[in-house]
């Protein structure tokens, strides 16, 4: 029977070993830095815009719990930067921050990659499938503290797959520890990395693996015990367990009706999105017009990433099957890791593919198991890195140059509605898709409806909190607008519903005005009819 790669390249010489992080690690960072800085997005997500504007206010909105470590160092470099002169705003020091993330992300994957494939070759298609893969890729450039929380998870998985000491287990539990501080769903990360060492380490004796298994379950659970506790009593004076277990489990102080839930139903459009976190599903690729009878020319590379992408897999899953003396035990390992994640996906959102970010580590760790085995025909490996660089190809040409080029069509309705309120006025947003940009790019006042909304029970709740919001707001002699619902076709009004549990017709309680017109889209003033 063969020695399985990890345990080969365990006893490997001292001095390929001391060469091989380096040399791995910074390739990788460099490779990142080359991939994501060139090509930050102008286009400006608005859950980055989110981020910017919290972390440019400070206080207590960088301390959320569900992503609290992003808004910390952000915060921190961002006051920094300004005691060293700099006076322009906070987005692009967050870009930067970002994009380094995901650079460390893939020179942190790239030495577990490297130590789990028994080839070169096999742990260059992971990495490469990796840092190209269209979440990786799309989010490393804009502000999202997902990235980071990759880094971080890539941290752990490296530091994992040494020999179990207690250094390198204290390191591992430091790394799960801020992963989950930086997004707290890494907390699925824990059990398989923790048993990392009973795993990957078998040659090692058992006592020494159990330790090491004890030691970083132990570091992750002091230094989130520490960390929450300590935001939890001096940033927001919480004594009572109850307050405190209750601001753990919050989102944002709501949580939206598509939030949460299981439904079958919710399982196909998670697997869309993890394909989708792989190639530019969501940048369009053609295939209807294709199936229709012709040949989009501008959506060839799209097209060609997800032949590439099948190709691949199919490839994959053949080697995996057929190929003997395959590591199946470190497969099932990085199989169980992506996998845990993928319920609480299918519970919390499963529109989203940023959530495939970090499972996403341990898929192309996967990869790079199955194609680094020495006996693999040269043109086999051939052709699985040209469906690699063909899945690239498709996200640069179909999402990345695009994001860094073209500007953002919603900035421009933002900038035109901007042009029609004035100072005390409000916005009424109805959507996500340029009230962000109106509030961080402009300075005007906007509220969420679907936020109002998902702090009510029902129709009448929301009617009579909009109410008191248009109460407010005259009050202080200012006008309150709302884009007209009614304008809505079928598909938006059913997004509208599924999104805020009410009906579009609640507003109809309100006399309405038009007002203005911006990017073919209505807006109205509302105002309190006289029984109000």
């Amino acid at each position: 029977m063969s020695t399985l790669p990890l345990d080969h390249l365990l006893d490997t010489g001292k001095r390929q070993m001391s060469l091989l992080p380096w040399h791995w690690f910074w390739g990788g960072l460099l490779s990142g830095l080359v991939l994501y800085l060139p090509f930050g997005s102008i286009q400006h997500d608005l859950n980055g815009v989110a981020e910017a504007m919290a972390i440019a206010r400070g206080g207590n909105d960088i301390f959320r719990p569900n992503h609290m470590l992003y808004g910390i160092i952000g915060r921190f470099a961002y006051t920094t930067a300004q005691t060293l002169g700099y006076a322009g705003p906070v987005d692009p020091i967050l870009k930067f921050i970002t994009a380094l993330a995901g650079a460390t992300t893939i020179g942190l994957a790239s030495l577990a990659l490297r130590r789990l494939s028994a080839t070169p070759s096999g742990a260059l298609l992971g990495i490469a499938l990796l840092a190209l893969s269209w979440a990786q890729w799309s989010f490393s450039t804009d502000i999202y503290y997902i990235p980071l929380a990759a880094a971080f998870s890539a941290g752990a998985f490296a530091s994992s797959l040494y020999p179990p000491r207690i250094a390198t287990s204290l390191l591992t539990g430091l790394c799960c520890a801020l992963a989950i501080l930086t997004w707290q769903a890494c907390v699925f990360l824990v059990p398989m990395i923790a048993i990392s060492p009973l795993v990957n380490h078998r040659q090692q004796p058992f006592r020494d693996r159990l330790s090491a298994v004890a030691a970083i379950a132990g570091a992750c659970g002091l230094i989130l015990s520490l960390c929450y506790l300590s935001v939890a009593f001096f940033v927001y004076g919480y004594r009572d367990l109850t307050e405190i277990m209750s601001w753990l489990a919050n989102y944002g102080g709501a949580r939206l009706p598509v939030w949460g839930t299981w439904s079958p139903d919710r399982i196909v459009p998670a697997g869309i999105s993890a394909i989708a976190s792989i190639i530019p599903l969501w940048s369009g690729i053609g295939l209807r017009r294709l199936l229709s009878g012709s040949l989009p020319i501008d959506k060839i590379p799209a097209l060609l990433s997800l032949l590439a992408l099948l190709g691949g897999a199919g490839m994959s899953i053949w080697l995996a099957v057929r190929r003997h003396h395959l590591p199946y035990r470190q497969l099932v390992w990085l199989g169980a890791t992506y996998a845990l994640f993928v319920p609480f996906i299918i519970w919390w959102d499963p529109y989203e593919p940023k959530w495939f970010v970090v499972p996403n580590l341990f898929l192309a760790a996967a990869i790079a198991v199955v194609w680094g085995s020495p006996a693999l025909p040269r043109p086999t490996t051939i052709l699985a890195g040209v469906c690699v660089l063909l899945i690239g190809w498709g996200n640069f040409q179909a999402a990345i140059w695009p994001r860094a080029t073209v500007p953002n069509p919603n900035l421009e309705t933002a900038a035109c509605v901007a042009q029609h309120l004035r100072t005390g006025d409000l916005l009424i947003e109805t959507d996500w898709s340029f009230g962000g940009y109106l509030n961080y790019f402009y300075g005007c006042d906007t509220v969420s409806l679907i936020d109002l909304s998902a702090r009510v029970n029902d129709d009448s709740a929301l009617v009579a909190a909009i109410a008191d919001v248009i109460r407010e707001r005259q009050t202080r002699g200012g006008r309150v607008f709302i884009e007209d619902l009614d304008s809505y076709g079928p598909a938006q009004q059913a997004w509208f519903f599924t999104h805020t549990g009410v009906a579009h017709t609640a507003l109809h309680s309100f006399p309405q005005q038009p007002a203005f017109v911006c990017a073919n889209r209505r807006f109205e003033q509302l105002t309190l009819s006289a029984s109000r």
